[in-house]
């Protein structure tokens, strides 16, 4: 995406993290064709080697659960009326990588917009040791088979089925499949509830 990434450069920033996991961030906004588009900048958390969710050498990186809370507390604060003039409706999470921002929004006890997770694929869950409950700034509280807690460990794509107000999937057959113990990956007694 060339166009949007020059669009955003061309920017301003519009909200600044002093502290993002581990390092500053910013939220970024430019509008391109009418649309407003916004962009999490993180270099600690993004600018490297590698792909999307591995390094060079093809591992996972080991910071992972902090690179996808990141993005769901960014669109968790923004939800929560972090930038000005900006009051969305709805936050709309997919899958794992950002389904930690409905819990976020619940956790913050404030008043919150209507939160949708989508899943496009229930095999990814992004699950991660119940240690890093306070590092990703959940409260102790979050640690329930109500809350983020799955298996004994944090499940982010639990996490965010649970908290949401309303799931939806890539295709109503898709819906049918994931409630099923074939196809749901552990989460199909939830999905049914």
């Amino acid at each position: 995406y060339p166009g949007v990434l020059a669009v955003l450069r061309a920017g301003e920033t519009v909200f600044e993290f002093e502290d993002l996991f581990g390092g500053p961030a910013w939220i970024h906004a430019a509008r391109h064709h009418g649309v407003a588009i916004y962009a999490l900048v993180a270099p600690h958390l993004y600018a490297r080697e590698g792909g999307l969710y591995t390094g060079p050498d093809g591992a996972n990186y080991s910071d992972n659960a902090f690179r996808f809370a990141a993005l769901a507390w960014a669109g968790a604060q923004i939800g929560l009326g972090a930038l000005d003039g900006f009051a969305p409706d709805v936050v709309h999470a997919h899958d794992w990588q950002a389904a930690l921002a409905p819990a976020y929004m619940h956790y913050a006890d404030h008043p919150r917009p209507a939160t949708i997770v989508s899943i496009h694929n229930i095999a990814f869950q992004g699950q991660f040791p119940k240690e890093l409950l306070e590092p990703l700034r959940l409260p102790p509280r979050a640690f329930d088979i109500d809350g983020v807690e799955y298996y004994g460990a944090i499940g982010f794509l639990k996490a965010g089925l649970q908290l949401a107000d309303r799931i939806t999937t890539v295709s109503p057959s898709y819906a049918r499949e994931i409630e099923t113990p074939e196809f749901g990956m552990g989460l199909e007694g939830l999905l049914r509830a």
